[in-house]
């Protein structure tokens, strides 16, 4: 979908706000090319179409066999998101009013969010 948002912030940054003590992880910027091959490829490639989101990728390992009681959906991680998140940008495609509003939501409700969403227009 076009309505989302996009978080920027440092690989240094999200590794520090994360509590991933319990797994190993694998990160790359993104590679961006015309046709995906393999599962391998598609861990940190992206179609080309994407080339200017500058993305870059985090997969988490868990250290222990977390198959062994059965197949889980998903890992569960702390986040510390005021050291994460250095800015967050609207999507242009989102309702310029609804933007202002969620805007101003995320600004009353966090303190630390002042002065960092920005809401894109075409």
């Amino acid at each position: 979908s076009n309505l989302g948002v996009c978080i920027e912030s440092s690989p240094a940054d999200v590794m520090l706000s994360l509590g991933t003590e319990g797994y190993d992880i694998i990160a790359s910027e993104m590679r961006y090319v015309m046709n995906l091959c393999s599962f391998e490829e598609c861990i940190f490639s992206k179609s080309s179409a994407y080339e200017n989101e500058k993305e870059f990728r985090f997969y988490f390992k868990p250290k222990d066999n977390y198959m062994k009681d059965g197949c889980k959906k998903g890992i569960t991680l702390n986040v510390c998101p005021e050291t994460m998140i250095h800015r967050v940008y609207f999507s242009p495609f989102i309702r310029k009013e609804a933007a202002i509003l969620q805007k101003a939501l995320i600004e009353n409700s966090f303190d630390y969010m002042r002065d960092k969403i920005s809401i894109i227009e075409l």
